[in-house]
């Protein structure tokens, strides 16, 4: 078969492209009249290289060859690289083959200690461990590189060590030294001159800016990589940097220019018919007119985007388009489509999570090879100890013959004594081996009743694993169900120059809910907060939305404690509650409020709930004031003391006054230390000092200091913060 294998490769060259045929007749040539093997090997490696992009499987059989041959003429260094490009065919197609591949190519590298090698062949299997999630010992992996370009003074392969560790610090989000380590790298690639690869990394930083929302060095920085991509004509970059651009105005809400730079991109990836491109830029582009609530436009381009990605197989890009249809479905009243999309949104979620779990499997089938590989080498690194120990045993053994030879004689004098002594040994050793045989006989017995005892477990384990991962299933599909009937912040754009929701529950499914509905210049709002944690209070949840629904209508136009007396008497209606002693006492605590915004007239009712009003000072214009409205102390459900109306608060407000409507599990939330709560008390002051700033900005605030109090006590309730700006 061997002496067919040239012969292929040659007949595999001459299917590619006609502007490379002159290249592999030249390489041919070479390869013919090679007098060394290092030149014959090269040349093949060469070959090789043409068709790893294109043709993963020709390079394979190209380097397979000059490994044989590397093998047969003992040519270390040509084994190393041909196993090196191996595992580069397999990348794509088999993360187990690569790694297997590049170990061995490692190990023989080390062996004739060729640095250059060692250190290529370190970044490659950090690059796995990397793809796989595995940052820290994908991390080990390109400091190890790194020191060893360090020391060869390899300013390129020093960058390359630079930019991947600045890469596992931005998935980590640590974004501080992944901005320290890109910049160690572009710092190199300038003073090389290498602009493909500085674009890329300035485009990297300007995406950590915008992550923390520092904008304005953000747009430098981009502008900059596409400055440098526009130079050098790099289509596929320039079409990237218009991307990042487009995603920093995405995150500034300014969605006109997010659009346009959406655009310019969208238009490159069609010229280069980049499929992957031009569906996730139509994606972009059609919540971009979503935003803009310019829905039949982003109707049009998300369909557009589902087309491609299901013709090309494109599962994110598919759950993207239909997720974002069903919204604009939805805010069209066209219920029949919006519930189609989320059926196709549904299916692709499913597929992406089997896809995530049989990448699960090759990352464990990865680590299992590494383990059998490393215990392979330390079985080696074993014989040759073993070896070099026999070796020097036979050289003791010919200088001790003659001695031996000596020491026969006295042996022979000993031997009747040591006789004598054997058969009283043996007597002793019998009678032990009987007492250790019974012993071995007890742990025996006690070794199957362990083993019996595990299998159990084992089995028992699995049992619960699987009833475990069902019920997860099944609590996942019921939040998506919850997320899909409350309603988008954004649809509040309308009435409100900006808003913000913190919303984070304790488990998958949440108590707590928000909720609102709006009739031409008057919008209701709610933030609720039910009896119960996870399924319990979804249960609730989804019946307060419902009876919500039922209440506020056009023709109603309820104060808010009309519907909160409205609200309290259909929910003991549904839940059978007479008032007896004993019974469950479920409810709703929960806020209301009506806002018209002709007049800035705003309604407020509350049952357990209160609402803050935050102004600016009429005597201090630096400071604020905040005003609470307390809701009545009891609940929307059974109460058995003496039930009233709630009361009907009613106040004017003004341009740029922000509305905070929350539940109790913010202030509530202990330290982990102290056990203390947070109160109340400290949330206002909190909301006072942050007061200032853009509502986005609040809310990452709330979240950031949330967390430091949490730290690493559990999450005790449903967290739930409304704010909204006049």
């Amino acid at each position: 078969m061997n002496k067919y294998i040239p012969v292929i490769v040659f007949v595999l060259l001459n299917f590619q492209i006609i502007a490379q045929s002159a290249q592999h007749d030249s390489l041919k040539q070479v390869i013919k009249n090679a007098n060394t093997v290092e030149i014959e090997i090269d040349t093949y490696l060469k070959l090789a290289k043409l068709y790893l992009r294109a043709n993963p499987d020709s390079c394979r059989l190209i380097a397979t060859q000059a490994l044989e041959i590397s093998t047969k003429k003992d040519y270390e260094k040509g084994k190393a690289d041909c196993l090196h490009l191996i595992g580069n065919s397999h990348y794509k197609s088999s993360k187990v083959e690569a790694l297997r591949y590049y170990n061995e190519s490692l190990e023989i590298r080390k062996k004739i200690n060729d640095k250059e090698g060692i250190s290529a062949s370190l970044n490659n299997i950090g690059n796995i461990y990397y793809q796989q999630g595995q940052y820290e010992v994908a991390l080990d992996y390109y400091l190890e590189s790194l020191k060893i370009d360090e020391e060869r003074k390899d300013e390129l392969g020093i960058a390359k060590s630079l930019n991947n560790i600045g890469a596992i610090y931005n998935n980590l989000e640590a974004y501080d030294q992944a901005i320290e380590y890109y910049k160690r790298a572009l710092a190199i690639k300038e003073k090389l001159g290498v602009k493909t690869d500085m674009a890329a990394t300035l485009n990297n930083i300007g995406r950590i800016y915008y992550h923390k929302n520092n904008f304005e060095l953000a747009k430098s920085t981009l502008l900059n990589s596409l400055q440098i991509r526009i130079e050098i004509d790099d289509k596929g970059g320039i079409a990237s940097s218009y991307t990042s651009l487009g995603g920093m105005y995405k995150e500034q809400k300014n969605y006109l220019q997010a659009l346009q730079n959406f655009g310019n991109a969208l238009a490159i990836y069609k010229e280069t018919d980049d499929h992957k491109g031009i569906a996730e830029l139509l994606c972009e582009m059609g919540e971009m007119h979503f935003k803009l609530k310019n829905y039949s436009k982003a109707i049009d381009f998300l369909n557009q985007a589902h087309k491609i990605a299901d013709e090309n197989y494109f599962l994110p890009e598919i759950v993207f388009a239909n997720m974002n249809l069903y919204k604009a479905y939805k805010a069209l009243g066209s219920f029949e489509s919006a519930m189609s999309a989320f059926e196709i949104y549904r299916e692709a979620q499913d597929s992406i999570m089997k896809e995530d779990r049989l990448a699960e499997m090759e990352r464990l089938q990865t680590n299992y090879a590494i383990d059998k590989k490393q215990k392979e080498l330390e079985l080696a690194e074993k014989n040759l100890e073993l070896e070099a120990k026999t070796s020097e045993n036979l050289k003791l053994f010919s200088y001790s013959l003659s001695v031996v030879a000596l020491l026969i004689i006295v042996l022979a004098i000993n031997s009747y004594r040591n006789n004598q002594r054997t058969k009283r040994l043996n007597a002793v050793l019998s009678e032990q081996k009987g007492e250790i045989t019974l012993k071995n006989s007890e742990l025996h017995q006690v070794n199957e009743e362990l083993l019996a005892t595990m299998e159990l477990i084992e089995k028992q384990s699995k049992e619960i694993a699987h009833k475990n991962t069902n019920i997860t299933a099944s609590i996942q599909y019921a939040n998506r169900i919850q997320n899909a009937v409350m309603p988008q912040i954004d649809q509040l754009e309308e009435f409100f120059s900006d808003q913000f929701v913190f919303f984070r529950p304790r488990d998958i499914v949440s108590g707590d809910f928000y909720w609102f509905k709006s009739f031409e210049n008057k919008v209701y709002i709610a933030v609720a907060d039910c009896t119960g944690h996870g399924v319990p209070g979804a249960f609730m949840s989804i019946l307060g939305i419902t009876l919500l629904n039922e209440i506020v209508r056009p023709e109603a136009d309820l104060h808010p404690n009309m519907i909160l007396n409205n609200l309290r008497l259909r929910i003991k209606s549904a839940l059978k509650q007479p008032g007896k002693d004993g019974e469950q006492k479920d409810g709703i605590d929960i806020s209301i409020i009506c806002f018209d915004k002709t007049t800035k007239q705003l309604d407020f009712a509350g049952a357990y709930q209160s609402m803050l009003i935050l102004s600016k000072s009429n005597t201090d214009v630096e400071n604020y004031e905040i005003q609470s409205f307390k809701g009545d102390r009891m609940p929307v459900g059974i109460y058995l003391s003496t039930e009233s109306d709630f009361t009907p608060y009613s106040v004017t407000v003004k341009e740029n006054d922000v509305i905070y409507l929350y539940t109790d599990g913010y202030a509530d939330q202990i330290k982990d230390e102290t056990k203390r709560k947070f109160l109340l008390k400290n949330f206002k002051t909190l909301i006072q000092g942050i007061a200032g700033k853009e509502l986005h900005n609040q809310c990452a605030d709330l979240e950031q200091n949330f967390d430091q109090w949490r730290n690493t006590a559990p999450q005790v309730d449903d967290v739930l913060v409304i704010g909204l700006k006049i």
